[in-house]
């Protein structure tokens, strides 16, 4: 195109342009002639261009004066999309893109929305900045879609993430805009540097604030549509995290509280490790100074301030979320610093900042935290150093102190100063920082268990400072220190717990003697004895020396008392260590069977050449001497006893000097300190010189004879020992028998005064003789003693009778001191121990068999088990002599070492005792017998089982320890079975095969005890009553003897048995000497090889219910299986297999210890290997549920509870196959097993596991859902309570009771578990699922009878049609069919409940299938008169509206016609409606439509042609219905009804008048008048239309009917017509209804004969009303008519008024009023002005009826109409013709109405009496 042809151009259109004068006609200019004349920018001629800007310039001006006018925004944006534009046009292009865009309206402005983002990729950053920021006001308007698919699509902005990228950085800017914020003028500036907001560069804010501020409520309106636009789903939850947190700190409430809930909702799912997401926290808690790359570079503009600390508060929870945060150095060290101590922060800043290097020290590996942790913690201590810093961040910051030490202990080793100052801080600081620092220093001290040599020195010193001092904190940390830093053998560090063993605080006290006395290992490694010797010793010397001495009187101690022997037990402990005594004797208590160990080791000690170790014994001793000299302590005398005896050729001398001491300590008031310390005297003085010996036993005899109780105690016990060990020494001197002879007389003396006090009635004595004499008897011959003393008073022969009868004396008194009740067990035991030490010193004593009987009558009396065993040594000893153990030195030699010189059994005494055991005990009728006979047995099979006389026993024994198994106590069973396993173990092997087969044979055939049953014998014991009727523990063995066949290795049983009861006896010392845990360990490792076979029995008898038989299998378990989870994870099937198989045994207790079994094998384990059997254990434990026996149901459901939750936790989403395959076995099963029971409990633990399983198992649900759902359904109904049920169906009559009920039912119902997950199924539910499923619900929803299943299904579907809308769509027609045939159910809750269901359902349908549930509810609806079919069809169209509009919308042609019917229907006394429902059609009326008057319009053809179906209806309830709708309709349209539908209704309604009078024709009738009167131009007398005369002759006729009620409507309907209309019937009218009236005034008490109607008073006054008004408005205008009827209407007036009610009166007033308007003058007066139309007598009479009612007060009404008549009365007649009496009468009655009444009436009247004067 030529240059000239361009210019023109642009000349006609700058012409165009410039001619418009109106704003419409710039707009279409501009529409049609912007776009091209901007790309006339690109052309080449300079002239055109500059002609082109001269017209923009115009379009400029006329555009900033218009703002009405819109710029063609659509095409502008093509252009400026077009990549042929030039950038020149482009630039202008956005200029008027940003000029028109604002002025669109704002759907207009959405609608382009997405084109414009479209627009922003490849564009200019300047451009991209205006156009953002002209999108910003629009965001707020923009309709968020429901579907989350739309909404990720929204924009198109996934497909373009550059745009969606710079869209979302944008939104963060925008965000942070603070309120109010004005950027400051050039002139403000000074600096000429502007400071951005927190969060925002100078280039943010720019482009996000524009040129001009926003005002605060504008910038909170878009903030809040950003949020909601960022939260509908367009972005990842990952990507709009920042954004919510910035607008969750927002200053605006309705900001924040929105973003703070969108926040929540994704949270969950938000990887907060991620590293990009911690990198914009970062960036944005930092801004700029957020160093993330060394060599990136900010341009000045670019930088951003941190952001405020309202921010940072919402940031840095969420940082601590993250632990990939706190590894991301050196940012993360940056945000520790600038929360604590920038400006910009706050004590909840601070403190979340110390808890972020506490995630810090968890989160990163020391390698990582070493570069700075040095920084860190040296931000702790300023913090901490801090004194106005809150208290609440320093204690934070003590404790962040304590991750890092533990962290990076070189931070605190290289310094042990903070250390220091956090001790000195415990002393200075509050309560709450003292428990911080403490927490603090407990993490530290694990920094310190490896300390340089150097650095431990220092440490130590520090620790030993802190131990005593007076703050309770700092002795705790430094027992803790000393506990942990330090190993168990660090002297000092045992020294200081020590220390603190006696402390005054219990609990320091209490902590530290926990820790000396055990390990934080499996062994206590314990310092050597001589180097805690010499260190204790040394300290104390140095304590001596200053005022940390303890004085007691005169004495004075190192330590406190409670530490001293604290620290004296632990140099004990330490002795026994060093002595190697092994782990099994080393207790805590003081055993004597350590003392040949220590003998040992002292004596190596005192040997050696060291100074160290031969001191450490004397300083050791003289530490407890030193104790001893202020406190008597038993422990301390017995350790200083030990030592001394043990070492009897050295220390006894070397302790002489010490013996006043010890004689002092005999005289303790404390008895266990008089016995320990007698032994030492009489060791003491038994080996010093013979003088010194005699001397002393001489003292002590004489002391014994004092009255002093504790003197004759000690002494007795001394001089007892004495002699003993006296005895003892001089065995090993080569003139023993000389020295016999020598001390003949002082032994004979010593016995002879003990003897005396044997029998004292002060039963302590009596015990220490009894301990006296046994020593003696141990280590002498006792007997000689008697036969040397008699001396030259008798020959030999009489003093062997003096000496037996002497000796047997003794044994018959000690022998009845043993079998005596009333002296202690322990003086008895001693006595029974002295029996038999007797024997072992002399085995030539001549009445061992009478030992052997004294005994033996121990039985006969009640005795504890200990005592027993005491005899049964005893026994042993009495038989071996000089060879029984108990000859040894106790405190030297070792039972193992003891080799006796001379041989010792006696063959015929073991015979005799074990004959009379098994003959008179064993078989005994005292339980208590028989229990002591088995201790007495085991005892000889464990001291004389080797010995072949014992040997010859042992198939009797057997015989008889296996009927003693049978015995009631579990005690004597236990012993037996122990016995048993000794004879075994003693055995040869052939007679070990014997004795299986014998023990067998036994067990299997069951052995009757031997017990013969007399008149006094006692079956039960006292308390043994009451226990499980089981047969006794026989039945145990029966079971350890089947298992042992089960193996096929019957000697296995031995070994059963000694595991199966290990009763707490064998825990003992006396019980712990028969060495049974070693023969247990043998036993277990023999059986662990049969594994495989034993273990499923051995795990189920572990919970049978007999106690007896659980805990003998918890201890064969316990013996036999050392790994039990890998055992049992091992054998896990073949368990299983087991209990399955034994869950219905017919025993109850084998089905109750399966169950329990059950319970425990499968809790908390992996089921992974064995998932098929979960169906049968379900099933099996369902029918144990029901068990006849109330235990077995019990561990049946114990054991379900744990298979449920077993279930659940396989079932769940993320274990895959396994998941998938547990699903399918266990949901199949509880569906058809579990809800089907009849079991209450069943079907309720079904039911709560698939809840769980459901919500577990996720998406591996999918397959199993219709069966699930249909199941789920049903159950509803079936688990509701009865009484739910039989209370709806009893209160039927009251419905809206029973609707409450039902209301309440189905929202339990819909809150129930099955339902929740019936919903919870949805979520899975695809196009496979619903296939299955839908057909199944159809028939449910046919089928079904439970209120809770109908409603369930209903519901369901409502869910359904949300969430699966597509899926459910091809079956939308089937369920609508159930659902309408359901409409008519009985219940109204169900009809409701389908109502909705259609409601949702028809959103999803075809319209073929809506038109035909159209048509059902249309036909149902005019069909069915009952008022619950009719209420159904309502609610289902008021549920279409709710829940689907736009499809009741689309048929609205087909609903609202039959709407506007409904509206109408009348429900007459006496019949059912539905309780407390307001009128659904009205409000869908009044909904879907605009107007009343246009929507009758709108459907008129359809309403006339369903309203004439009514009228013809054969149903009198629908014809009234329709006939009031068509009233409606006449007054709503009035003018507007025309022909053809007039007529139609018109003839209709004649239609239904001819026949019988019927309830309700009364509204045929007032349709028909409200025709006539608001369509009155529309009745022509057209012919073959029907005209109003045929109407009012109708009319006429209905008026004649007899029924009052419905002559008065008919009545009312005529005058109606008649007075629109101006017709001429009032003859008529006259004629019918004056008669009634006369008749009913003249006789209303006489009519005998009258109708039911007529009697009611009421009916009678309304009749009159409406008759009286009916012929005041029938007055004609017809002057031949009026001068007919216009006296006679007088006189009928005058007559009734006086005898009628007010309201009546009312009427007639009324009908005066019409009479005196409608009266005209008669044609031949007419020409006369000053003629009346009534003559002077009416006249009278008319003012007559006003003057009387003037004078009624009470009714205002009544006078103010009788004021209206006069007025018009006045002004109608010629006042020269009134009376003056009438007048100045009426003038009277006005006066006086005019005193009291209202301002109007007064008014009328006062204008009255004008007209009048």
């Amino acid at each position: 195109m030529a240059v000239q042809d361009e210019m023109v151009l642009l000349e006609r259109v700058f012409l165009r342009i410039g001619a418009a004068e109106t704003d419409e006609q710039l707009q279409n200019a501009l529409a049609k002639f912007l776009p091209p004349v901007l790309l006339k920018l690109s052309s080449p001629q300079e002239g055109v261009r500059k002609k082109v800007m001269e017209l923009l310039v115009h379009i400029n001006k006329r555009l900033k004066s218009r703002p009405l006018v819109q710029l063609p925004v659509d095409g502008l944006l093509l252009q400026y999309q077009d990549p042929a534009a030039t950038s020149f046009i482009v630039n202008f292009t956005i200029i008027y893109i940003k000029m028109g865009y604002p002025r669109l309206e704002i759907s207009k402005q959405i609608e382009i929305l997405p084109g414009l983002l479209s627009s922003l990729e490849n564009k200019p950053e300047m451009h991209q900045d205006g156009i953002l920021l002209m999108l910003m006001p629009v965001l707020p308007h923009v309709t968020i879609p429901n579907d989350a698919e739309k909404c990720k699509v929204l924009f198109g902005l996934r497909d373009r993430p550059k745009v969606a990228k710079l869209l979302l950085d944008y939104l963060l800017d925008f965000l942070l805009i603070p309120y109010g914020f004005a950027r400051p003028s050039p002139a403000s500036n000074l600096s000429g540097e502007s400071i951005p907001p927190p969060g925002l560069s100078e280039h943010a804010l720019k482009r996000t604030v524009g040129d001009e501020a926003m005002p605060p409520e504008n910038l909170e309106k878009i903030k809040l549509g950003a949020v909601r636009f960022l939260a509908c789903g367009v972005y990842p939850e990952q990507d709009i995290v920042v954004h919510l947190i910035v607008a969750a700190s927002d200053t605006r409430h309705s900001v924040a509280s929105i973003a703070d809930q969108e926040l929540r909702k994704i949270s969950g799912v938000v990887d907060w490790n991620n590293s990009s997401l911690v990198d914009s926290l970062f960036s944005l808690f930092l801004g700029s100074n957020y160093i993330k790359d060394k060599k990136s570079t900010v341009k000045p503009e670019h930088k951003r301030s941190p952001t405020n600390t309202r921010i940072r508060l919402k940031i840095f929870p969420n940082i601590l979320k993250s632990s990939t945060a706190s590894t991301q150095f050196p940012a993360a060290v940056q945000v520790v610093f600038d929360a604590l101590f920038s400006s910009n922060t706050n004590v909840k800043l601070k403190s979340m900042a110390v808890q972020f290097v506490n995630s810090i020290c968890s989160n990163c590996s020391e390698k990582q935290i070493l570069p700075v942790g040095k920084v860190l913690i040296s931000g702790m201590q300023k913090l901490i150093a801090e004194p106005n810093e809150d208290s609440k961040v320093r204690n934070q910051a003590y404790v962040a102190v304590g991750m890092l030490g533990m962290k990076l202990p070189n931070l605190v080793t290289e310094d042990l100063s903070i250390v220091n100052s956090f001790f000195d801080a415990l002393v200075n600081e509050d309560r709450d920082s003292k428990i911080a620092i403490q927490e603090s220093l407990g993490l530290l001290s694990k920094a310190f268990c490896n300390l340089e040599p150097s650095l431990r020195g220092i440490m130590e010193a520090l620790i030993m400072s802190k131990i005593e001092s007076p703050v309770t904190q700092v002795r705790q940390i430094a027992v803790n220190y000393a506990a942990s830093i330090f190993e168990d053998d660090h002297i000092p560090s045992q020294y200081i717990l020590m220390l603190a063993a006696g402390d005054s605080k219990d609990e320091i006290r209490t902590e530290a003697r926990k820790i000396l006395r055990s390990s934080r290992k499996s062994e206590k490694k314990l310092p050597p004895f001589p180097d805690v010797v010499h260190y204790i010793t040394k300290k104390a010397d140095q304590r001596m020396k200053t005022k940390d001495k303890y004085v007691v009187g005169k004495t004075s101690l190192a330590f406190n008392p409670e530490t001293y022997l604290e620290m004296l037990l632990y140099l004990r402990r330490c002795l026994v260590n060093s002595a190697n005594v092994p782990k099994e004797l080393q207790f805590d208590n003081l055993d004597p069977e350590q003392s040949p160990y220590i003998s040992k080791y002292i004596r190596k000690l005192l040997l050696s050449n060291t100074d160290k170790e031969s001191n450490a014994v004397n300083n050791y001793i003289a530490l407890n001497k030193q104790y001893l000299l202020a406190f008597a302590d038993a422990h301390v005398v017995y350790i200083l006893l030990e030592v001394v005896a043990g070492v009897p050729d050295i220390l006894p001398k070397e302790f002489a000097a010490h013996v006043s001491l010890v004689k002092s300590l005999m005289m303790s008031t404390k008895e266990d300190v008089r016995e320990h310390s007698a032994k030492l005297f009489a060791i003491i003085i038994a080996h010093d010189s013979e003088n010194i010996f005699v001397n002393s036993i001489e003292e002590l005899l004489k002391n014994v004879k004092d009255n002093n109780l504790e003197s004759q105690h000690g002494s007795l016990i001394s001089v007892g020992y004495a002699i003993g060990f006296w005895f003892r020494q001089m065995k090993t001197q080569s003139n023993y028998a000389a020295k016999i002879e020598e001390f003949t007389k002082i032994v004979y003396k010593t016995v002879s005064t003990m003897l005396s006090y044997l029998k004292n009635s002060n039963s302590l004595l009596t015990s220490a003789v009894c301990l006296g004499i046994g020593e003696i008897g141990r280590n002498g011959p006792l007997h000689t003693y008697f036969e040397m003393s008699g001396g030259s008073h008798c020959d030999v022969h009489s003093k062997n009778i003096d000496a037996k009868l002497e000796s047997k004396l003794l044994v018959k008194e000690l022998g009845d001191i043993a079998c005596s009740e009333k002296y202690p067990i322990k003086c008895r035991e001693r006595a029974i121990q002295a029996l038999g030490y007797i024997c072992v010193g002399d085995p030539t004593f001549p009445h061992c068999r009478l030992i052997m009987e004294k005994l033996l009558q121990v039985a006969f009396e009640k005795s504890d088990v200990d005592l027993h065993f005491t005899v049964g040594d005893a026994l042993c000893c009495a038989a071996l002599g000089p060879s029984s153990s108990a000859a040894r030195n106790f405190w030297v030699e070792l039972k193992d070492d003891f080799k006796c010189k001379e041989t010792g059994l006696k063959e015929e005494e073991m015979k005799w005792v074990i004959i009379e055991i098994l003959s008179k005990f064993v078989v005994h009728t005292k339980p208590a017998v028989r229990q002591a006979s088995a201790v007495w047995l085991i005892s000889i099979l464990k001291d004389c089982g080797n010995h072949s006389i014992v040997k010859s026993f042992f198939k009797s024994i057997q015989n008889s320890l296996l009927n003693l198994l049978a015995d009631n106590s579990e005690i004597t069973q236990d012993i037996a079975s122990k016995g048993l396993n000794l004879i075994y173990e003693l055995g040869e092997e052939q007679d070990k095969k014997e004795l299986v087969n014998l023990l067998l044979e036994t067990l299997t055939s069951g052995r009757k005890s031997g017990v013969t049953v007399s008149d006094d014998t006692k079956l039960f014991e006292e308390g043994m009553l009451g226990k499980l009727p089981t047969g006794g523990g026989i039945s145990t063995y029966k079971e350890i003897c089947s298992l042992a066949s089960d193996l096929n290795q019957p000697d296995l049983v031995y070994k059963f048995m000694h595991l199966a009861n290990h009763h707490t006896l064998w825990n003992s010392r006396k019980g712990a000497a028969f060495g049974f845990g070693k023969i247990a360990e043998k036993a277990g490792k023999q059986l662990s090889e049969h594994l495989p076979k034993i273990v499923p029995k051995l795990y189920r008898y572990q919970f049978d219910p007999n106690t007896a038989t659980r805990q003998s299998f918890i201890a064969i378990w316990d013996s036999v299986v050392s790994e039990p989870q890998k055992t049992i994870d091992l054998y896990l099937a073949t368990i299983l297999d087991d209990l399955l198989e034994n869950l219905t045994n017919p025993q109850w207790r084998v089905r109750e210890s399966s169950c329990y079994a059950i319970s425990d094998l499968i809790r908390g384990r992996d089921l992974t290997e064995v998932i098929g059997y979960l169906p049968s254990l379900w099933e099996t434990l369902f029918l144990v549920r029901d068990d006849i026996k109330e235990s077995v149901r019990n561990a049946a459901e114990s054991a379900l509870k744990v298979l449920s939750k077993v279930s659940v936790k396989l079932c769940d989403s993320t274990s895959g196959k396994a998941g998938e395959q547990a699903l399918q076995l266990i949901i199949v099963c509880l569906i058809k097993k579990g809800l089907c029971s009849r079991v209450s409990e069943v079907r309720s633990v079904s039911l709560l596991t698939i809840v769980q399983v459901s919500k577990n198992a996720g998406p591996l649900l999918k397959p199993h859902i219709p069966l699930l759902v249909i199941s789920l359904l049903e159950a509803i109904s079936d688990l509701e309570p009865e009484a739910l049920n039989y209370l709806s169906v009893k209160l039927g009559s009251e419905q809206d009771t029973q609707e409450k009920i039902d209301n309440a039912r189905i929202a339990a119902s819909r809150s129930s578990p099955m339902m929740e997950t019936v919903n919870h199924c949805v979520q899975y539910m695809d196009k496979q699922v619903t296939e299955e499923l839908v057909p199944r619900l159809v028939d449910l929803i046919r089928s079904s009878v439970g209120l809770g299943t109908k409603t369930g299904c209903s519901y369901l579907i409502s869910n359904l049609t949300f969430q699966c809308p597509r899926e459910i769509e091809p079956f939308a027609g089937k369920l609508l069919a159930a659902f309408i045939n359901g409409l008519g159910d009985r219940n109204a809750a169900v009809r409701k409940s389908y109502a909705t269901a259609i409601g949702h359902l028809v959103k999803v349908a075809k319209d073929s299938s809506v038109e035909k549930v159209l048509v059902k509810i249309h036909n149902l609806y005019l069909e069915k008169e009952e008022a619950p079919a009719r209420s159904a069809c309502g609610y289902t169209i008021q549920a279409m509206a709710k829940y689907s509009p736009d499809v009741l919308r689309a048929h609205s042609a087909h609903v609202l016609p039959l709407v506007f019917l409904a509206m109408f229907e009348k429900t007459y006394k006496g019949e059912k409606k539905e309780a407390n429902d307001s009128n659904p059609w009205e409000e869908v009326w009044l909904e879907f439509t605009t107007g009343y008057e246009t929507a009758i319009r709108l459907y008129l053809t359809e309403i006339v042609s369903l309203i004439q179906k009514g009228l013809e209806s054969q149903s009198w309830l629908m014809k009234e219905q329709a006939a009031t709708a068509v009233a409606t309709m006449a007054t709503k349209l009035g003018g507007m009804l025309k022909q053809p539908y007039l007529g139609t209704l018109l003839n209709t309604l004649l239609s239904g008048l001819s026949g019988r009078t019927w309830k309700g024709k009364e509204s045929i009738m007032n349709a028909l008048s409200l025709i006539c009167v608001n369509s009155m131009d529309q009745i022509t007398e057209t012919e073959g239309e029907i005209s109003v005369h045929q109407i009012i002759q109708v009319l006429v006729k209905e008026c004649k009917k007899e029924n009052l009620k419905y002559k008065e409507a008919a009545v009312k309907s005529l005058a109606a017509i008649l007075e629109k209309h101006q017709l001429d019937y009032f003859g008529d009218l006259y004629n019918i209804l004056v008669p009634i009236l006369e008749k009913k005034n003249s006789c209303p008490h006489n009519n005998q004969h009258s109708s039911s109607e007529e009697e009611d008073p009421r009916e009678n006054f309304n009749f009159q009303i409406v008759a009286f008004e009916a012929l005041g408005c029938a007055w004609p205008s017809v002057p031949e008519t009026q001068k007919k009827y216009q006296t006679s209407f007088c006189n009928l007036m005058t007559s009734k008024f006086p005898v009628s009610t007010w309201k009546v009166q009312l009427s007639i007033l009324k009908a005066l009023n019409c009479f005196i308007k409608n009266t005209v003058l008669p044609n031949e007066i007419q020409e006369n002005a000053r003629g009346s139309p009534f003559s002077p007598s009416l006249v009278e009479q008319m003012l007559k009826i006003v003057s009387s009612a003037f004078s009624v007060v009470k009714y205002s009404t009544l006078r103010m109409e009788a004021l209206d008549v006069t007025e018009k009365l006045l002004l109608k007649i010629n006042k020269d013709d009134l009376n003056p009496e009438s007048v100045k009468q009426l003038c009277g009655s006005l006066t006086s109405l005019m005193e009291n009444c209202s301002p109007a009436m007064k008014e009328k009247a006062s204008k009255i009496l004008i007209i009048l004067k």
